[in-house]
């Protein structure tokens, strides 16, 4: 009988830690499927992203967003767009990216050559011969892989690479045939030293003024002409004043696309090649809206009465040669790490163009 109670004892005692086992590996595992659930969601929160900037609805950058978006929503992203500057402008929304909102906003070189030196020379004179040498260079480029990890070093990432901005020509109020005709001219430019330079280099007097000042200055005789796009020229109206194209890319321009580091980094790596997929499809948008209109805005005004003149090849050379001397310029290369980037980046156009 007491071998018995000996017994029974002994099997409740067992069953006490049995349950007291199966109730902790129970906690453990409420508790790891609740890190995992907490982890999820801290994912889904990361894919919620939007896009801020400062097109118009209808533009092609518009358009190129509207597709990263519904790409970006069948991978299970929660996307918004904001045109119009609605979120502010590039620097309001920069600011709010550096300060760690999901956002996605437009730059071009010279504005992120403020944060890595050497991307100002992406608006080089010249650089590339044209815009399917620009784009191969921008898809395909190992230097500029780099230069966007330094670029992530100060909390923005390049997303998007190849959106066309479009061609930037010369335009002027009298014929010019050949550059040593702009000599003299009051050209307007950006404020910026490597634009400044470069029409140092044609002779001319090159006058810094925002665009909205240009027409009228056009008119008053305060300045002689500007470079600028096909689409600018035109939805400006600048070609009512100042009916002469030299048509030969000064600045094969593209435009990148920039979200901020923390958010880049706070997405699983299948996320992450979604969100360049997407960016991809923009740009192809963007890229077809753009050449399509740029076609149709230069003969609109060559129907309106504007000339265009299109160097030969020769010339062509003759002024990319005479532009060569800007990359050496102090005042420009003061920008840059490497002193010798203009070959740096020959080099790899012509490795790439094999």
């Amino acid at each position: 009988m007491k071998m018995k109670k000996v017994l029974a004892m002994i099997l409740m005692v067992a069953m006490v830690f049995t349950l007291a086992a199966c109730s902790g590996s129970t906690e453990s595992e409420n508790t790891d499927s609740g890190s995992a659930d907490s982890g999820s969601t801290d994912k889904e929160n990361a894919a919620e992203v939007s896009f801020a900037y400062e097109m118009a609805v209808g533009e092609p950058g518009d358009t190129g967003v509207n597709a990263a978006k519904e790409a970006l929503e069948e991978s299970g992203f929660t996307v918004n767009a904001y045109p119009n500057g609605q979120l502010g402008s590039k620097d309001d929304v920069i600011d709010q990216i550096l300060a760690g909102e999901n956002l996605i906003t437009v730059a071009d070189p010279l504005y992120l050559g403020e944060y890595v030196g050497d991307l100002s020379i992406l608006y080089g004179p010249m650089l590339f011969d044209d815009m399917d040498q620009a784009l191969n260079f921008m898809e395909n480029s190992t230097w500029l892989r780099e230069k966007n990890e330094e670029l992530a070093e100060k909390g923005l990432r390049i997303i998007g690479f190849n959106w066309i901005y479009g061609d930037r020509v010369i335009t002027t109020k009298t014929e010019v045939t050949d550059p040593s005709q702009l000599k003299g001219m009051k050209i307007r430019v950006n404020s910026n030293d490597i634009q400044i330079e470069t029409f140092k280099a044609l002779e001319t007097a090159p006058t810094a003024m925002a665009l909205t000042e240009v027409y009228s200055a056009l008119q008053s005789g305060a300045v002689d002409g500007f470079e600028n796009t096909y689409s600018t020229m035109y939805n400006q109206g600048f070609y009512e004043v100042c009916p002469y194209i030299y048509d030969a890319p000064i600045v094969c321009a593209v435009s990148l696309w920039i979200c901020g580091e923390e958010f880049y980094q706070s997405l699983t790596e299948e996320q992450q090649e979604a969100l360049l997929d997407a960016m991809v499809k923009g740009a192809d948008a963007n890229n077809t809206q753009m050449n399509e209109e740029a076609a149709g805005y230069l003969q609109s005004m060559i129907d309106a009465g504007t000339k265009v003149y299109e160097p030969s090849d020769e010339e062509f050379e003759a002024l990319k040669e005479q532009l060569s001397g800007v990359y050496t310029n102090e005042a420009v290369t003061s920008h840059w790490d490497d002193k010798d980037l203009y070959n740096t980046i020959q080099e790899e156009i012509e490795n790439l163009n094999k």
